[in-house]
């Protein structure tokens, strides 16, 4: 069984294979789904429009580029992790 979920902006996957039954398969996807929710939460690492570095090109001073995010970027991160 392949489920998938969204809910509060966090999309979650599960796949429970070899269950014996229906019904197991579906509880099982179910506790999974629930742990995710339940202890990952998203975290903003940028915004679009966020300064991300200004760098030479082509090994001359004078032609710089800066790099700008071009749209969010986030990661899912255990809400028990404290070290963000």
């Amino acid at each position: 069984m392949i489920v998938t979920c969204n809910k509060d902006n966090k999309r979650f996957i599960a796949i429970v294979l070899g269950a014996p039954s229906d019904q197991i398969r579906t509880n099982e996807a179910k506790k999974l789904l629930d742990y995710g929710y339940n202890n990952f939460e998203r975290y903003t690492i940028g915004s679009k429009g966020d300064w991300i570095a200004t760098v030479s090109m082509n090994n001359s001073p004078s032609r710089k580029v800066t790099l700008v995010l071009g749209e969010d970027v986030n990661v899912l991160i255990n809400k028990n992790d404290t070290s963000h």
